[in-house]
């Protein structure tokens, strides 16, 4: 491998007819990827904490159904947030099928994602956190120079 910074290459010889060894350092293993606990990410996961048994499509977390509130945020915020939380194993998602014998409807099949004990687990004690995160800064800032949520 080629040094970007000094030209030169990373990979090292013993002597002339030795093989090339290859740098020892951690820059080919991949980090497993940690979960981002943005606003956003709490609206969408406490979407299915609040409805652990039902399956859920990522247009009901967009903008609601007769049973769920929506978080009104991008679809290009949601779907990744939602791929994301699949890989985890936080949810599980099931595409609709469409019955062979009947015509199928003129719109794509629907992917229906449902949280798994993991992410019930899990989101419930994040959830947990971040409330008790925003206890503090409530209580730290009672009787400040500005007053939180007013």
């Amino acid at each position: 491998m080629l040094n970007i910074n000094t030209g030169r290459s990373s990979l090292k010889r013993d002597g002339p007819n030795k093989p090339i060894k290859k740098p020892e350092s951690g820059l080919l293993k991949k980090a497993a990827p940690k979960t981002r606990v943005t606003d956003e990410f709490v609206l969408v996961l406490n979407t299915f904490v609040s409805h652990p048994d039902t399956k859920i499509t990522g247009y009901d977390v967009i903008h609601g159904s007769p049973n769920i509130r929506g978080t009104d945020l991008k679809s290009g915020t949601v779907y990744p947030m939602l791929y994301r939380m699949e890989q985890k194993g936080w949810i599980e998602l099931e595409r609709e099928v469409f019955d062979p014998n009947i015509e199928p409807p003129k719109r794509p099949p629907r992917n229906y994602y449902k949280l798994t004990s993991t992410g019930l687990k899990s989101g419930k004690k994040l959830l947990l956190e971040r409330d008790k995160q925003l206890q503090k800064l409530l209580t730290r800032n009672k009787g400040g120079y500005r007053e939180v949520l007013a």
